[in-house]
């Protein structure tokens, strides 16, 4: 989700999640570009590792229920055209050596 916060209060991420029990990780925005919120249900993914790069939020998650490893990236793009290459490089590198299946999404 794109905040254009610097931080999320947690008060705030109650809302978000209704009340669940949620692991969160927040980057701030750059200038007015971005700002990305993920989180996952902590009951039901147990993230490992979580990695944050200029334009994207990527974690290593593992079902609770069947151990099955995979990766979550909520990604957002530079409008600007002058970033667009910077972007699209970073999202191949985040993606190049990855032996696990992903899931990308976010606004790019």
């Amino acid at each position: 989700m794109e905040t254009g916060k610097q931080d999320m209060s947690r008060a705030s991420l109650a809302r978000v999640s209704g009340g669940a029990d949620f692991t969160w990780h927040c980057l701030p925005p750059r200038g007015k570009s971005g700002g990305i919120l993920l989180g996952v249900r902590a009951n039901v993914l147990d993230p490992s590792l979580i990695v944050e790069g200029e334009f994207y939020v990527k974690f290593h998650l593992c079902n609770r229920t069947d151990k099955f490893e995979w990766i979550l990236m909520a990604v957002y793009g530079p409008a600007q055209d002058e970033f667009k290459s910077d972007f699209l490089s970073e999202l191949v590198r985040a993606c190049q050596h990855n032996p696990l299946p992903t899931l990308i999404g976010g606004d790019f």
